[in-house]
């Protein structure tokens, strides 16, 4: 046994692309990121929920002066949750919250965003190698998670808002790919400045490029194949109650999915500034 994993090993050493794969897997677990994802994914599930109550008010707002802009911005909002997104933003339609839900929903929204900015920097931070006397303090350590909340929540929803108006326009095959490539790079320039505001502003500024486009580029594709899966998968089911199943578990793990893409993104990205391979698999 020892000796056909000495020479798995060795197979994997001299080939490049297995020998990468293997580094970030294993760099990937050294950083505990399941973990901080799974950590993540809470915050995020947490906030979204209220969020989208708020999104319903400012819906109905939008409806009165400019009719149609409220379907654009739900949509654009909840894009990057195929479908589960598309029956929560109908829960969020038909509700009507009270000035105890107004205030509650706040209250949630605010905490889960800020845990969401607050673990966010801190695993990039971990990821990037940060020394905990180079980290931001308080109190800018809270003006930094708020415009990691601002930029990032708010960039998310315009780029993918402006995306499904922008294709609302024209059907056209070049048309497509130009919005695919300008949504590109808008999500590249959202990534940058989130990641800019979690590390110090001595980080080198390669590193921050490089894992914003590889997190842009692996969201996108992500959603791309998740809106095929799920949508050919959800239509089958009829019933309310498992609409409401499927919808609640499979949020659930589509956030926990997409958050472990994008870690999966920023350690590719160190593996290959670095140099961080071959390495040994015991």
């Amino acid at each position: 046994m020892q000796n056909i994993l000495k020479a798995l090993d060795h197979f994997q050493r001299r080939h490049k692309f297995i020998a990468f794969i293997v580094a970030v897997v294993k760099r990937y677990g050294e950083d505990r990121s399941g973990r901080s994802a799974a950590l993540l994914a809470y915050y995020v599930f947490l906030s979204l929920f209220p969020l989208l109550f708020w999104m319903s008010i400012v819906s109905s707002i939008l409806n009165s002066h400019f009719p149609g802009a409220a379907n654009t911005l739900i949509r654009g909002a909840t894009s990057y949750f195929p479908v589960l997104g598309q029956q929560l933003a109908k829960v969020a339609h038909g509700t009507q919250l009270s000035t105890v839900g107004i205030v509650v929903s706040t209250l949630v929204t605010i905490y889960g965003a800020r845990g969401t900015a607050m673990v966010f920097r801190d695993i990039v931070s971990d990821v990037f190698g940060v020394p905990e006397e180079d980290r931001v303090g308080f109190p800018y350590s809270w003006l930094r998670g708020i415009g990691i909340v601002l930029i990032g929540g708010g960039g998310f929803v315009l780029t993918a808002a402006g995306y499904g108006w922008a294709l609302a326009q024209g059907h056209a095959l070049w048309f497509r790919v130009l919005v695919a490539i300008i949504g590109f790079i808008l999500l590249t320039l959202v990534f940058g400045a989130v990641l800019k505001l979690s590390l110090p502003k001595k980080h080198k500024i390669r590193g921050i490029i490089d894992g914003a486009l590889s997190m842009a580029l692996a969201l996108g594709i992500l959603q791309m194949i998740g809106g095929f899966i799920v949508t050919h998968e959800l239509k089958h089911y009829t019933d309310t109650y498992s609409v409401l199943f499927a919808t609640t578990l499979g949020l659930i793990a589509w956030i926990y999915l997409e958050v472990q893409i994008l870690l999966y993104s920023i350690e590719i990205t160190i593996v290959a500034n670095k140099h961080l391979w071959p390495r040994a698999l015991f």
